[in-house]
């Protein structure tokens, strides 16, 4: 079994026959409006994935939250393919997933099923009261992977007892453990009744809790360590804080939670003690990620008709920027700047949102250089963005892809 992470809780499995599991899809659609991939996965990852044979690749789903489950992506490329979803209590789930890409749903429990080479269990898991988040183990050969997503809570007994039946029988270099870690909610950063040394010090007493949960787990399943991806999400806070969450809270996780090792996108599961995750952060930088690529790409698609429609196009030079806040912007008055917060262009680039989002709906800022009339360019910039944003809706984020 080949196990590759793609980014947050996504992983990419392949078996010996030459078929894929892409558990938990999550692309380049916001997460419960606020939420961005971050890092986002690697663009050529994700080409690779969309230009994959349909009837090699099924789609695993553990559960319903925005960051699991990349809609606008799956209904547009993934439409009737094979999707295994965990069997739930009610059909509220069921229904989504329904929606969004069609009636080949499988619903797997802890008695598991046999898919095309696989052997698949689901559990339901720790992090609610209600159940409605699950564990998957996935067999095949060897190897069985634990993908525990969000359940990074201290196990409970039964549960610790139904996983060790099935993980049992391998041995415990081959047992891969990946799991979520950190604060997946906005408590206690949005509550106003926490100034920032209150709000830091719940910060910490989480990342404690959790991080000894975890190391908990990794001794009562008999694992080697965790593959953890520490809350791989960038969020666009209402609360302007002086808390550096990424190193104040993230690093903190990865480095003080021992027998863990911090995945990033493209990174392959495999051998616990000689992963880097250094290398690895390196190896991730140095290539081109699926929001740079599309933003590029709408841009370029931008560029390409202003040169075709504006009587001056040297004119009217312009950028499209994603940042991660207004505070520090400086007038340039060399071109005509929009720009917006990361999760505002996700919005853009899937068409949830037009360009107008900006210019008229105030979801960003403009830079206008003083002496310069913009108003042909705005114009027709403008009327491509309807056009552009029409396409998206009908072919989808990455256009037409080898079916």
């Amino acid at each position: 079994m080949e196990i590759k992470h793609i980014n947050h809780a996504s992983l990419l499995l392949k078996n010996n026959q030459g078929n894929y599991l892409w558990i938990d899809p999550w692309v380049i659609s916001p997460a419960f409006e606020t939420w961005t991939q971050y890092p986002s996965p690697v663009a050529k990852s994700i080409l690779d994935i969309l230009n994959m044979p349909k009837d090699k690749i099924s789609i695993v789903i553990s559960h319903g939250h925005d960051d699991h489950i990349d809609e606008a992506l799956l209904n547009k490329y993934f439409y009737d393919i094979d999707i295994l979803i965990p069997k739930f209590p009610t059909l509220g789930f069921y229904k989504r997933i329904e929606r969004a890409v069609g009636q080949n749903i499988t619903e797997v429990d802890n008695t598991g099923i046999h898919h095309q080479g696989w052997h698949i269990t689901n559990f339901i898991g720790t992090a609610s009261p209600d159940g409605d988040d699950t564990l998957f183990t996935i067999e095949e050969g060897d190897t069985i992977c634990i993908h525990a997503n969000d359940n990074w809570q201290d196990y409970p007994e039964d549960l610790v007892k139904d996983l060790n039946n099935v993980i049992g029988k391998y041995k415990k270099h081959n047992r891969k453990y990946c799991v979520q870690l950190g604060i997946a909610d906005a408590y206690p950063h949005s509550y106003i009744n926490f100034d920032d040394d209150n709000c830091r010090q719940l910060m910490d007493d989480r990342v404690e809790k959790y991080s000894s949960a975890v190391q908990n787990n990794i001794q009562k399943l008999d694992v080697e360590g965790a593959f953890i991806y520490a809350n791989q999400s960038a969020v666009n806070n209402q609360l302007q804080r002086n808390i550096d969450y990424e190193n104040d809270i993230k690093h903190r996780i990865i480095d003080d939670c021992h027998l863990t090792k911090q995945l990033y996108p493209g990174a392959i599961v495999d051998n616990f003690e000689n992963y880097d995750s250094n290398q690895q952060f390196q190896e991730y930088s140095d290539q081109e990620n699926v929001f740079d690529y599309l933003l590029s790409l709408y841009y370029q698609d931008a560029m390409a008709y202003i040169q075709r429609k504006h009587t001056n196009p040297n004119q009217f030079k312009f950028e499209f920027v994603a940042v991660d806040s207004y505070s520090n912007l400086e007038p340039d008055e060399s071109k005509t700047v929009y720009y917006a917060t990361k999760n505002v262009w996700s919005n853009i680039l899937i068409g949830k949102y037009h360009l107008e989002s900006i210019t008229v709906g105030g979801l960003g800022v403009i830079n206008k250089p003083t002496k310069l009339n913009i108003a042909e360019g705005h114009h027709w910039l403008t009327k491509w963005a309807y056009k552009k944003q029409n396409m998206i809706k009908i072919k989808g984020v990455f256009g037409d892809i080898n079916k």
